[in-house]
């Protein structure tokens, strides 16, 4: 075969290769397919610690309940608003004291009941013997979220959870249980 019949090209020194603006495009396309792949990732990695939070804070609710049923006593969960700090105090002193945070990336922003509006400070809820509690609502957000605030409506009789993104709605269902309770 000579060297004009040969399948890969020669460059004029005779060495055969790829040039450095191949090899530079091949490089880019490389980095924008990494750097794409890196900013879905933390997206997703953030919007699931998000859904973790939630979890963490109806899952305390619910226990908060079980354990004033289980045990026949009242119990309190404290709400720090504006960072992630929640606490669940239980038995009869309320002495002894379960901590959780939600994570360095999400907070409470806000609580609302029948009787209270708080977004800044440290918010009570009292759960009776039976698990019982007011009907509250508390705002979640997360830090560097681009997807709005979520509310979690906590049903005081049953113990239900509604989630709500509308703050319209929480306020509509809050009044809406004020009003049952001032008439009933």
């Amino acid at each position: 075969m000579t060297r004009l019949q040969s399948r890969y090209p020669v460059s004029h020194t005779g060495r055969v290769g790829f040039t450095l603006i191949e090899i530079m495009v091949v490089i880019t396309i490389v980095g924008l397919i990494a750097a794409t792949v890196t900013i879905r990732f933390s997206g997703l990695t953030r919007r699931a610690r998000f859904e973790w939070a939630v979890g963490q804070a109806i899952s305390l609710d619910a226990s908060a309940r079980v354990y004033a049923k289980t045990h026949d006593e009242p119990v309190a969960l404290q709400l720090e608003l504006g960072t992630c700090k929640l606490q669940r105090a239980y038995g009869r002193s309320q002495a002894d004291r379960k901590e959780l945070s939600l994570g360095e990336s999400v907070a409470v922003r806000r609580f609302v009941s029948q009787s209270r509006d708080s977004s800044s400070g440290k918010v009570t809820v009292d759960y009776s013997a039976e698990g019982r509690s007011q009907t509250f609502a508390i705002e979640i957000v997360g830090h560097g979220n681009p997807k709005q605030p979520l509310w979690l409506i906590f049903v005081g009789a049953t113990g239900q959870v509604e989630r709500q993104e509308s703050e319209f709605e929480v306020m509509r269902l809050i009044k809406a249980v004020k009003a049952g309770n001032d008439a009933g």
